[in-house]
């Protein structure tokens, strides 16, 4: 229990934590008050939310190769081995070899009703995440920010600028990620999931971005690269490369991608 008396400022995170509790009384009310309400809202939502992916309509597309030999290593080897790469070498990372990773890591694969399954699970099926890539000059895909376009499973190029000093001037890991072949950056939009869970929203998409972490570690670790996930970095900045407004949606984690350096 929180002592709401000490003398030192409540922790954020303390605060947050109690406002997104659910309870049973504060669910029956809810319920009671806006039941039929809700329920149009949620039929609405999720009838809207069926293969509904973020898309940039004018930008020009690069194709991912289709999916590839079964990945061969075991899952539980996967596991075993699985570790943190903070050195890597000037190799590029293959387009092939990305689009493994953002397609297990956060990809479609086979239909269900209907409807898409997704490489990860998601609070209510919302999917609220998105995956860019970021490629700094010498890449086999050329410079800039990508957006994964999970439908169509191709990349959407942003914007033509990534050059290693943005890259730096992003992290407070400059050298770390300046010597990996790309970075992925995941971002979570905010309003797609807070219509259903409200306060709750972020503790679900902080959830899912883990599941995306590990899903590409695993992926990474079975086709030979290195990745490292990293929560240090200037969120402004990082908003600022992708070009989004840092409020609706935000940042959550990068993972640096790259061939361990031997």
């Amino acid at each position: 229990m929180i002592a709401w008396d000490r003398e030192e400022p409540t922790a954020l995170d303390e605060l947050y934590h109690c406002n997104s509790k659910h309870s049973p009384t504060q669910i029956a009310f809810v319920n009671a008050r806006t039941k039929r309400q809700r329920e149009r809202t949620l039929h609405d939502l999720y009838e809207d939310a069926r293969e509904r992916y973020k898309t940039y309509t004018a930008a020009a597309c690069v194709v991912l190769p289709p999916p590839g030999a079964e990945l061969e290593m075991s899952v539980g080897r996967a596991i075993q081995t699985r570790r943190s790469q903070r050195t890597f070498s000037q190799d590029a990372v293959s387009v092939a070899a990305l689009g493994e990773l953002l397609r297990y890591g956060y990809g479609t694969h086979e239909r269900e009703n209907g409807t898409p399954t997704r490489a990860v699970p998601s609070g209510g099926g919302l999917y609220p995440l998105d995956v860019y890539v970021l490629q700094r000059p010498g890449g086999q895909l050329a410079e800039g920010v990508y957006h994964y376009h999970v439908g169509r499973h191709v990349l959407q190029y942003v914007r033509p600028r990534c050059t290693e000093s943005d890259l730096r001037s992003a992290s407070i890991y400059p050298d770390l990620v300046a010597s990996a072949a790309l970075v992925l950056a995941v971002v979570a939009d905010m309003p797609r999931v807070r219509i259903k869970y409200g306060e709750r929203a972020y503790r679900l998409a902080l959830l899912e971005a883990g599941y995306v972490g590990q899903s590409v570690y695993l992926v990474a670790n079975a086709l030979r690269l290195g990745a490292v996930a990293l929560d240090g970095f200037y969120d402004d900045r990082v908003h600022a490369l992708l070009g989004l407004d840092g409020v609706a949606q935000i940042s959550l984690m990068m993972i640096a991608i790259g061939h361990p350096d031997a």
